[in-house]
């Protein structure tokens, strides 16, 4: 009974991690989620902190995304919420003197969906769900770095993710009437993880890899009893509301005339996800563990620019990428859903010169992902996923 009251005291679902599945920024997002070799302006802070020291202008960016789902188990429709949301980004160079003249830049990088910081939903591990999608679509992320170089070639930047846990507490207790009466407390804290990464530049050829800390973002409840008939032990409702595995990505981008190649592989280690749920109480049963698999993400993109190499003007992207299912076959005691994702992305922008040395860029992309039939076990499903992005920059 007592957790019957909890769960109808929290929200609904648990929303993470966009950036993850489908980047940051409409360059890179346009470009097949691509961009540890040539992400600029606040996507760096993401993509790769290392390359924010290539920008020398102030920049600050403001973002529309929306993303749209269709999933389906043995043809009967899956719901999943729509994703929108807003993004924000700077890129600040700092204005120093000597050695560090021109070579250090700071850069952040925010995603805030619209009516939501975090919510928290437990499922029965027997219960259809799909952990990879389901409940990472939404969530208030924060990233923030620096970037320093050159340094003959090189460039190295550092930074930090956040993302909001929910933690609180129920004290149930028989008050001065002989009813039950509950306080109930809660609070949002932030969880963080690290980022860092290098790049270097040689001509035309660019390389970079990053490297991302897992994100562990909890959702724990505790309820507490006093002065009750009986005695129970405390009880925790809760789990893992979002994680983002450790990630290591490496990239090589080469700029021909006009256009700009890019080829990525992101190692993600999936197999140390713990499952979104966790224990009740001491006595309860270990819930069943997820077993999924680390993966190996492959990633394109291409870039078109239109206008004189020292003053581009309009640009066109498109990218590809392929991301295997981390989730193994679905079993009764664990109805962890998923298949592989195909995506095509596509996205555009212009530079207008506004006056002096201020600039308005307006970029979009589109993303459409495909989820191809799986057998799954028990069930089989198929799925597509729709992704769109508009931004306003300016910078001077």
């Amino acid at each position: 009974m007592l957790v019957f009251v909890v769960a109808l005291a929290i929200p609904a679902t648990v929303r993470a991690s966009p950036q993850d599945l489908f980047g940051y920024g409409d360059r890179s997002a346009a470009m097949g989620s691509t961009g540890v070799a040539h992400a600029v302006g606040s996507e760096a802070a993401y993509s790769n902190p290392a390359l924010l020291s290539i920008t020398r202008q102030r920049t600050l960016s403001l973002g529309i995304h929306a993303a749209a789902f269709r999933l389906s188990i043995d043809d009967a429709p899956f719901p999943i919420d729509p994703g929108r949301a807003n993004t924000i980004g700077v890129a600040l160079p700092v204005p120093v003197r000597g050695p560090l003249a021109d070579r250090l830049t700071l850069g952040a990088a925010f995603f805030t969906p619209h009516a939501v910081v975090v919510r928290g939903q437990v499922l029965y591990p027997d219960e259809p769900q799909f952990p990879v999608l389901q409940y990472r679509a939404q969530s208030v992320a924060l990233m923030a770095a620096f970037g320093f170089g050159p340094v003959e070639g090189f460039r190295f930047g550092a930074g930090f993710s956040a993302l909001a846990s929910l933690l609180g507490d129920m004290s149930v207790a028989l008050n001065a009437e002989g009813r039950f009466g509950s306080t109930v407390e809660t609070q949002l804290i932030a969880t963080f993880a690290p980022l860092a990464g290098v790049s270097y530049e040689r001509g035309p050829l660019r390389v970079g890899a990053v490297v991302r800390g897992a994100l562990d973002a909890r959702f724990d409840f505790f309820v507490l009893t006093a002065d009750l008939p009986i005695r129970l032990p405390p009880l925790t409702v809760g789990g893992v509301a979002q994680y983002d595995p450790f990630i290591a990505a490496v990239e090589g981008a080469l700029t021909v005339g006009p256009w700009l190649f890019s080829a990525h592989l992101t190692y993600k280690r999936w197999s140390d996800y713990p499952g979104t749920q966790q224990r009740t109480s001491e006595s309860s049963r270990e819930p069943p563990s997820p077993g999924f698999s680390d993966t190996l993400v492959p990633r394109f993109g291409v870039e078109r620019a239109f206008g004189p190499p020292e003053a581009r003007v309009a640009f066109l992207r498109a990218g590809l990428f392929w991301e295997p299912s981390p989730a193994p076959e679905a079993r009764p005691e664990a109805l962890y859903l998923d298949a592989d994702r195909i995506a095509l992305t596509f996205g555009g922008g212009i530079d207008l010169h506004v006056a002096g040395d201020l600039h308005l860029r307006l970029d979009g992309h589109v993303q459409l992902h495909w989820m191809p039939p799986r057998d799954t076990g028990p069930a089989s499903i198929d799925g597509a996923v729709t992704t769109a992005g508009w931004r306003v920059e300016a910078s001077w």
